[in-house]
């Protein structure tokens, strides 16, 4: 017959007695778990399989899952959190305090409290302490911080020190370090007053003495602080320091041309009357510099210059001027007065003149024939009487009418007397086969 091994103690049974076979079997075992007959040697690898079986997370023993919760009770491994009243293993009870949703560190005494119960055991706890200002409970180590920012409380500007906002002002007469600004009576650290006018709203800083004063006080201050002087112009009183830039263009203040000095502009024409850098023109009144007193005289439409003397007169006595004035000479012949630099000129070129031609001097047109005879460059001719400058009386006598050449002695004889000059001359002789009277030189050819 057919036989099978039994897996349990390993001996040949038939085949189909093994399932009988295998329940009295001693190499088997029941599975505490799920019931089922398992071989002795595989009871640890099924238990540990078993789906009706589970493993427990503290002690790693398999119970029966229906059984888990009942083995945590007992296991020695879990521990039940106080808070939640939930197991968990003892090496992890702790974390899981600090994450429980039921619980609470108190930031005092650093212990864990039901959350419920935080706020009566923060107002015992050893950890906190009550704020002077807010009375409000503040952990022990965050005390100075809560205090620094406490909305009761506020900083002594003076010696830094929290006080109660209702105290501040009786605290601030009383601080060594404190000291109160005039003007906004506030309190300032001493030490600090003065960048503390710079920005205080009621006071404001005098530009002339740099003194800081009321800000409702300012203007009747200033009217009578030595730093302003009052402009003599427009009365406004103006810092010493910026009262010559003030005056350089105040409305009411012109500067004088002449002297470069600022007048009142109302005074301008009888500053110019005063001032020594201006002179009054003598022809029409006007005031000018002295420096253009010349040009402005040349210009002048009530002035004449004079072109003899070169000098300026009142163009209405410029034609009596001329007649006494030294520049002017009269011309002897035509008996006008020209300039005396022009007399040349003109009396060269004067109708009522002539120009001897012998001694270049300009007479009188009626006067050349007197002149002539008596001048000592002219002789007369012996034969026509006629006056002819000296050195040209040879080529005179050449051509003049009354005269002849002698042939024999070369001189000029009146034209009348040559017969009877030949007679007696002795620079010809008798041609002596005919009765004529011929030159020495030719009768030798």
């Amino acid at each position: 017959p057919k036989t099978a091994m039994c897996s349990g103690c390993h001996q040949h049974v038939v085949k189909d007695e093994l399932v009988a076979h295998m329940s009295r079997c001693s190499g088997f075992t029941a599975c505490p778990f799920c019931q089922l007959s398992v071989s002795k040697s595989k009871l640890p690898a099924h238990t540990a399989m078993c789906s009706k079986a589970a493993t427990c997370a503290g002690c790693q023993t398999r119970v029966a899952a229906d059984k888990l919760l009942v083995h945590r009770i007992e296991c020695t491994a879990f521990a039940q959190c106080s808070f939640c009243h939930s197991f968990k293993r003892k090496a992890c009870l702790k974390q899981h305090i600090d994450e429980c949703p039921q619980a609470a560190k108190c930031p005092g005494c650093l212990q864990h409290v039901a959350k419920d119960e935080f706020l009566v055991h923060k107002n015992t706890c050893s950890g906190f302490t009550a704020c002077r200002f807010c009375k409000h409970r503040v952990d022990n180590a965050k005390v100075a911080a809560h205090t620094a920012l406490c909305p009761k409380a506020t900083a002594c500007l003076g010696c830094q020190q929290q006080v109660a906002k209702e105290d501040m002002l009786t605290h601030c007469k009383d601080c060594h370090s404190c000291e109160q600004c005039q003007f906004c009576m506030a309190y300032i650290r001493r030490g600090f007053m003065s960048p503390h006018l710079c920005k205080c709203p009621k006071a404001a800083m005098c530009s002339g003495c740099h003194q800081h004063v009321a800000k409702d006080q300012l203007v009747e201050h200033k009217s009578t602080c030595s730093g302003f002087i009052a402009c003599p112009f427009c009365q406004l009183r103006v810092l010493k320091t910026k009262f010559l830039a003030h005056t350089a263009i105040c409305p009411k203040a012109a500067t004088c041309v002449g002297c470069l000095q600022r007048v009142a502009a109302e005074r301008r024409s009888a500053h110019r009357s005063e001032c020594s850098a201006f002179a009054q023109c003598s022809f029409c009144q006007a005031f000018k510099r002295k420096a253009c007193l010349k040009t402005h005289i040349d210009e002048c439409p009530q002035a004449a210059k004079c072109t003899g003397c070169l000098q300026h007169v009142a163009k209405d006595e410029l034609q009596a001027h001329s007649s006494t004035c030294s520049g002017f000479t009269e011309c002897r012949f035509c008996q006008l007065r020209m300039l005396s630099s022009k007399i040349a000129a003109h009396t060269a070129l004067c109708d009522k003149a002539a120009t001897c031609v012998v001694c270049q001097q300009c007479i009188g047109k009626e006067d050349l024939l007197a002149h002539v005879r008596d001048c000592k460059a002219f002789a007369p001719c012996l034969f026509c009487n006629r006056n002819l400058r000296r050195g040209f009386m040879s080529r005179h006598l050449g051509k003049c009418p009354q005269a002849a050449m002698c042939s024999g002695c070369r001189q000029h004889v009146a034209k009348d007397q040559l017969l009877v000059h030949k007679s007696a001359c002795s620079g010809l002789v008798a041609y002596p086969f005919r009765q004529l009277s011929v030159s020495k030189t030719k009768l030798e050819r």
